[in-house]
């Protein structure tokens, strides 16, 4: 590889095509109502997926300081538009560390999207 390959301009421009090819291998639609709907679903998906002594706490929780389950709404579009921020300082400053930790915030976005979808909302198609 030669030296300067791997750039923070690259970097930034590999993580929107990665997105851009990924929102296109699911569908446009099915992936705005599919991560619409999980996004919604989110606070009870977790519930589920935690183990079962923290189960009840967490649903108590939740009960009696709704900000929690809207905690669990908040914080993957947080961690997008931090993504967004340092991709765009990444790409006007050339910070490859900024672009890495931008692509890092996407992909475990992402993964964690695609990991969990099967338990929210899929389009079914006739």
């Amino acid at each position: 590889m030669p030296p300067g390959f791997v750039t923070a301009r690259r970097v930034v421009l590999f993580t929107v095509a990665a997105i851009i090819l990924y929102i296109f291998w699911i569908g446009p639609d099915r992936f705005a109502w599919e991560s619409f709907g999980t996004w919604i679903f989110s606070p009870l998906i977790y519930l589920r997926m935690v183990p079962d002594p923290l189960k009840h706490w967490l649903a108590n929780a939740m009960l009696h300081a709704p900000i929690i389950g809207h905690a669990f709404c908040v914080i993957p579009i947080a961690m997008l538009v931090a993504a967004f921020v340092l991709g765009i300082h990444a790409f006007m400053r050339d910070s490859l560390r900024s672009a890495y930790v931008s692509f890092s915030l996407t992909a475990l976005v992402f993964s964690v999207y695609h990991i969990i979808q099967p338990m929210g909302v899929t389009v079914v198609y006739y």
